[in-house]
């Protein structure tokens, strides 16, 4: 006979708090994803066995579940219901519906938890290939590939509400035994309480796919983990993320992820929601010295950014957002693969964000990180597909002014009397104008970006300018630019680099070299 709630309520109680001792960002994201699960199974038909063995309570800031017996049998379904896999070999947490409601964030999420929860063999059960999976983007078909399970660890948990839980990288990444000589005294370990948070962890998760271009080790995916103060407010939270298209998913490094669903919560007034205004990530690359695995590459917390640095950013990641680009046609099949072309600059925008530095801040390094991470020939592209977006960026006001948009303006004036000087001479004397023009770009911007004191800098624009004449905004500001050729000179470069970078009109802007698929 069906117990009722009453009956099914009276028995053991396990109370899971976001406030109480031990709970990081990660548990709070996890109770959060619990919070989310259980409400997805109030509606679940397949689920409705569930009240047959316990009963649950969800509220603005804890969880409490109740169960008779020893909870196996509770604990057993409460799991199976909560992680499932489709026909196709998807992983499908109900809390965030059926993956093909949203099947472009699916592939990410099925990705993302692979390279972080599961990323180890022995945690998930896996075909041998990759299969293919098409969704549709601006009207272009973009296929994605991922590779189907059968099962994986947090379906065949065994989870004890009477017993610590040991704790490996699956149920925390990052989290492992240091010395196997000292296993026991080494490894991890939760109680209950946390445990079950944990194990909820990739529910309540944002994902993305990072796209680094720059020299170093290149983070493949990352975790966003946002401060959850209610966890009512959250599942509002977590959702706006499934609506966004894929598109939205793809950054350039894990500091934009972090901004990005910042930005994102402001910009739906949901930061005062959930109380709190900042958030932790965590991303995964492949390190030289582990290449076998996903190493956690970076781990910090985002305290608090400005309502400013974070318009700032939108405005930056509007001006310069992902592109899908067509590959050339394979020869023998004639497929035309699509990749994404995500531009960097917008990670160094986040980045000075949480600093609270100007956007520009680092430009000269970002630029000379990214010649250094591209194919050899391949450099002399580097940024070409983001001056446009870079020129939106220098001609608004609200991003750029005052005495920084003087030296701006008069370093691009100075090129451009410098490209007609160039114009004049490739006439008289029958040169090619677009290879006179290329080479003394790379003069120029070699110039700026060897300049390592106020005083080479001071050297190297004065000698730029006077090569142009008279420049208005020069003459107009020189009282408000002269302090920053000697108390700020290395932001000043990076505004002389900026400068250079974003002149749209000079030859090769549209040469098709600067859209061939990157380097991963």
């Amino acid at each position: 006979m069906r117990r009722t709630r009453a009956e099914a309520a009276a028995g053991r109680t396990l109370c899971v708090d976001l406030f109480a001792p031990g709970m990081t960002a990660l548990h709070r994201v996890g109770l959060a994803g619990l919070a989310m699960t259980l409400q997805a199974l109030e509606v679940d038909g397949a689920a409705s066995s569930l009240r047959d063995t316990g009963d649950w309570q969800v509220d603005e800031r804890g969880v409490t579940l109740k169960w008779t017996g020893d909870g196996k049998e509770f604990f057993d379904a409460l799991i199976a219901a909560s992680f499932r896999l489709t026909d196709s070999g998807l992983i499908w947490l109900p809390a965030l519906g059926h993956p093909l409601e949203y099947p472009g964030h699916a592939v990410v999420l099925h990705n993302a938890v692979l390279g972080t929860f599961l990323q180890h063999t022995s945690t998930r059960g896996a075909c041998k290939q990759k299969r293919p999976f098409s969704v549709e983007v601006d009207e272009q078909i973009y296929t994605q590939t991922f590779l189907p399970l059968t099962w994986y660890k947090h379906q065949r948990v065994n989870f004890d509400p009477s017993r610590p839980m040991p704790v490996a990288g699956w149920l925390h990444p990052g989290g492992t035994v240091r010395h196997v000589w000292a296993s026991a005294q080494t490894s991890l370990s939760e109680e209950p309480s946390r445990a079950l948070a944990l194990l909820y962890a990739p529910v309540g998760a944002v994902y993305f796919q990072v796209h680094r271009r720059a020299v170093g080790i290149r983070p493949q995916c990352c975790v966003v983990l946002p401060a959850v103060a209610d966890l009512r407010h959250y599942a509002e939270v977590r959702q706006c993320f499934l609506r966004q298209g894929v598109a939205q998913l793809q950054v350039s490094g894990a500091a934009e992820a972090a901004v990005r669903v910042l930005a994102e919560l402001e910009a739906r007034n949901l930061l005062r929601a959930l109380g709190a205004r900042s958030c932790s990530v965590m991303a995964f690359g492949t390190a030289p010295w582990s290449k076998q695995q996903k190493t956690r590459v970076q781990c910090f917390t985002v305290a608090a950014a400005t309502r400013h640095s974070l318009r700032i950013y939108r405005a930056a990641a509007q001006a310069l957002g992902p592109r899908l680009v067509p590959s050339k046609p394979d020869a023998e099949t004639g497929e035309v693969r699509r990749w994404w072309a995500v531009p960097q600059v917008p990670d160094l925008v986040a980045q000075n964000a949480i600093e609270g530095a100007p956007w520009w801040k680092g430009f000269a390094d970002l630029w000379d990180r990214m010649r250094q991470g591209a194919k050899p020939g391949q450099r002399e592209w580097v940024l070409q597909s983001e001056k446009e977006g870079l020129k939106l960026m220098i001609g608004n006001t609200a991003l750029l002014d005052g005495p920084e948009a003087r030296l701006v303006g008069a370093c691009q004036e100075a090129w451009r009397r410098r490209l007609g000087a160039l114009s004049e001479r490739a006439t008289r004397q029958g040169l090619n104008f677009s290879d006179l023009a290329k080479r003394e770009y790379e003069r120029v911007r070699i110039s700026f970006a060897r300049c390592k004191s106020a005083a080479m800098l001071r050297q190297t624009l004065t000698d730029f300018w006077s090569r142009a004449g008279s420049l208005p905004d020069l003459q107009e500001g020189w009282l408000e630019i002269l302090p920053m050729l000697a108390n700020r000179w290395q932001e000043t470069r990076d505004l002389a680099l900026l400068a250079l970078a974003s002149y749209k009109g000079q030859p090769g802007d549209e040469d098709t070299k600067a859209e061939e698929e990157p380097n991963e």
